[in-house]
């Protein structure tokens, strides 16, 4: 099991971006789970329409997408992504529909790989161009072999526990 820990600092010109974490590890994965409390159309299109991310895409590769809609998160965001999902059929956005007083806000990416790999990002940054890039922000990438046990029970838990409330897109 490899634990990296980053600080995303735009002033520092030896900084690692979450942007570049992410990228990075979709460029071999096969599968990619992902749960973002904030989105921007701005990040969307950034992440979405990098060629490394077509590339994934066009192997075939899946992206489960769940977004938050509490805040910040817009109309312009929500119709971009379903523009994306209609062009990429393996693109699949959906927003968590929050019913509780408490605010959705994690930031996860979940990565698989054919030969059993997998990698885990998880830290401050939203999808969106200020927390790929821009912002201060803090993130663990933890990578596991395929003989290595990566326990994600508890996101496992969480998406079927909230089932009725991951929606797809919509009015």
């Amino acid at each position: 099991m490899d634990f990296v820990f980053c600080i995303q600092d735009p002033t520092d010109p030896e900084t690692h971006y979450l942007y570049e974490a992410i990228i990075g590890a979709a460029t071999e994965a096969t599968t990619w789970r992902g749960m973002y409390a904030f989105a921007t159309r701005g990040g969307v299109d950034q992440l979405i329409e990098d060629p490394v991310v077509h590339d994934f895409m066009h192997r075939g590769g899946a992206i489960d997408l769940i977004v938050g809609i509490d805040a910040v998160t817009n109309r312009q965001t929500l119709e971009r992504m379903q523009e994306l999902e209609t062009r990429h059929s393996t693109f699949h956005p959906r927003v968590f529909w929050n019913s509780t007083r408490g605010l959705f806000h994690p930031k996860i990416s979940h990565f698989g790989y054919a030969d059993g790999r997998k990698k885990l990002i998880v830290g401050s940054g939203n999808l969106t161009p200020g927390g790929l890039m821009h912002n201060f922000e803090g993130y663990s990438v933890v990578s596991g072999g395929r003989r290595e046990s990566l326990d994600l029970t508890s996101l496992d838990a969480f998406i079927a526990r909230h089932a009725a409330d991951i929606r797809p897109i919509d009015q």
